[in-house]
């Protein structure tokens, strides 16, 4: 329920950020400074998901009866506040067409269960709005009774709105579309460079580890990014820095 509790928190900073058009990674990089908060876990997204986190938070709830709470209520109200939102925003574009960019929750994953955007596609479905699926974890035909459109191409071409919860190359030529993904972008698309780090020292841009070659998710990513910082600290270092990649 605490890490619900802090994925409800920077969701309802990214919301204010988007109501008055500011940038959701300076605020959340300037919280993020303080080393008691850390940088982990701090991904706007369009709600907390997954089997565990909305059972658990419910059932905790639930357990509270007559007890008096105001945190436990709003982690649970949260959530569906910041559903209602995103779903908000497609309807303010009067999509003909939704895309829906991947029903999976992480990168490299094909498990979408109680995926956070299935509430959205929900409250969607209920006030009309036709919507197309791209996922290449199921196969073409339907999903929930939507098209599942396997060419990325012809996806983007047919979309007049993307909502996408993690940002993605592939999406570039459509930003003006896309919901979430260009504060998604600000969050993910930044590189992390520290020689002071020593063993722990990586370089990582858009997913890629240069100094392996390989290449990475960006939950790896943010892991690997945030161990480096974690030992720089513990070692007295204070000459690491992070800056956007088209800075470098």
């Amino acid at each position: 329920t605490y890490l619900a509790m802090r994925v409800a928190f920077f969701n309802e900073l990214d919301t204010y950020a988007e109501v008055y058009g500011l940038n959701t990674r300076n605020i959340i990089e300037g919280v993020c400074l303080d080393p008691r908060i850390g940088t982990h876990y701090n991904n706007p997204s369009f709600g907390y998901g997954g089997y565990c986190l909305p059972k658990d938070t419910r059932q905790l709830l639930a357990n509270y009866g007559g007890i008096p709470n105001c945190i436990m209520t709003a982690i649970v109200r949260a959530n569906q506040t910041r559903k209602d939102f995103i779903a908000g925003q497609v309807l303010s574009r009067s999509p003909k067409v939704a895309g829906i960019y991947r029903l999976t929750m992480k990168a490299d994953s094909d498990n979408f269960r109680h995926s956070s955007i299935l509430g959205i596609m929900r409250r969607l479905e209920k006030k009309g709005v036709k919507m197309v699926i791209y996922e290449p974890a199921l196969k073409a035909g339907a999903f929930l009774g939507m098209e599942i459109i396997s060419d990325l191409e012809e996806f983007k071409q047919r979309s007049d709105v993307i909502l996408a919860n993690r940002y993605d190359r592939q999406l570039e030529d459509v930003r003006d579309k896309g919901i979430c993904l260009k504060r998604l972008q600000q969050l993910v698309s930044y590189t992390l460079q520290d020689e002071s780090v020593g063993q722990y020292n990586v370089t990582l841009s858009a997913g890629v580890s240069y100094q392996t070659g390989n290449k990475l998710s960006y939950e790896e990513m943010y892991r690997r990014a945030d161990e480096a910082l974690y030992q720089a600290k513990r070692a007295g270092k204070r000459s690491f820095r992070v800056y956007n990649e088209n800075d470098a």
